[in-house]
């Protein structure tokens, strides 16, 4: 368990395992080793790697029972630090053979300060694409219109957050400042900070919320023209894994800095795209025969109504009563 790079340590496998020898491990700067003989040590390496002299300097004082004897090193749920006779932490027949006698007990508080989200590593599953109702844009007169439409989206988005600690830990933590909390990107799959809540208790404290968007689009819609918008989007799920700083308090009543990582999971609706075809024309050129994409605009509605997965209006907006919006049959 080397302290400068646990990463590159082969010495502890599954965080437990009993060492037999020094030989496949890269130590960095100070090292524990779980010795054969019972005894946990720790040393100090002058250069960095098991070829160079290795020199004692803490031993736990454990009694020493001979290298016939599997041993394991844990630290338990109340801040104690153990060392056992036994094949691993499930052994039945494990017993204690030293306990550290300066364990400040178990944590009662966890003030979390920092949540770092690692966006890059976010992962998408469930996910579902979904069309909202085609908006019709009709244009009465001899020369090229703006369109102007609007749709109405008003969906759940939901969060979770855990923390790779013991439960009775995560009972403990709470946020003295408000946390972000990852969403769906309106326009494209990825995700990136769309919300802020508080933790109380290890969990947030908003678990679900509406979103609710005015979209907007304006194509220009050629003479004597009808073009046909429709907006797609996609249902999805992901997960981004976080790591966290803060402040332990314990039942001594020491503090200490502590660090740690976790796994925040949400559902949301996002990616959304306005694609454009032309559905008739009175003069066959004006109509294009392929379809394409234009932008969207979104404007936040403060205040949401009820909850809804799809789109649940369609507002048309009529320029001089020549211009004709309308939603589609």
């Amino acid at each position: 368990m080397p302290g400068s790079n646990p990463d590159v340590a082969g010495c502890c496998t599954n965080g437990w395992t009993p060492l037999s020898g020094l030989s496949d491990a890269n130590l960095g700067g100070f090292f524990a080793h779980m010795q054969t003989d019972g005894n946990f040590v720790l040393y100090t390496s002058a250069t960095g790697t098991n070829s160079g002299t290795v020199v004692p300097v803490a031993a736990t004082q454990s009694q020493q029972q001979g290298s016939s004897t599997s041993y394991f090193a844990q630290v338990q749920d109340d801040g104690s630090f153990q060392v056992f006779s036994g094949s691993g932490p499930q052994d039945g027949n494990k017993s204690s053979i030293y306990t550290a006698t300066n364990a400040q007990g178990a944590v009662t508080a966890l003030d979390l300060q920092t949540v770092t989200y690692d966006f890059a590593n976010a992962q998408f599953s469930n996910i579902t694409g979904i069309a909202e109702a085609p908006v019709d844009l009709t244009n009465t007169t001899n020369l090229p219109q703006q369109g102007i439409g609007q749709l109405n989206l008003s969906y759940s988005q939901s969060y979770s957050l855990s923390f790779s600690v013991a439960d009775s830990v995560g009972e403990s933590i709470t946020a003295t400042t408000t946390v972000s909390l990852p969403g769906l990107a309106k326009e494209g799959l990825q995700v990136g900070v769309s919300n802020q809540t508080t933790v109380t208790h290890g969990r947030a404290d908003t678990t679900t919320s509406t979103v609710q968007w005015v979209v907007g689009f304006r194509p220009t819609v050629p003479p004597l023209t009808t073009l046909r918008v429709q907006v797609n989007g996609v249902n999805a799920a992901y997960e981004v894994p976080f790591s966290w700083s803060g402040v332990a308090t314990y039942e001594g009543g020491a503090t200490a800095d502590v660090v740690g990582s976790g796994m925040f999971k949400g559902a949301s609706q996002g990616n959304f795209q306005a694609t454009v075809s032309c559905l008739i024309s009175v003069l066959p050129s004006h109509c294009d025969p392929g379809a394409y994409q234009i932008p969207l605009t979104f404007t936040e509605v403060s205040e949401p109504g009820t909850m809804a997965l799809l789109a649940v209006a369609l507002i048309g907006v009529v320029a001089a009563g020549r211009f004709k919006p309308r939603r589609a049959a």
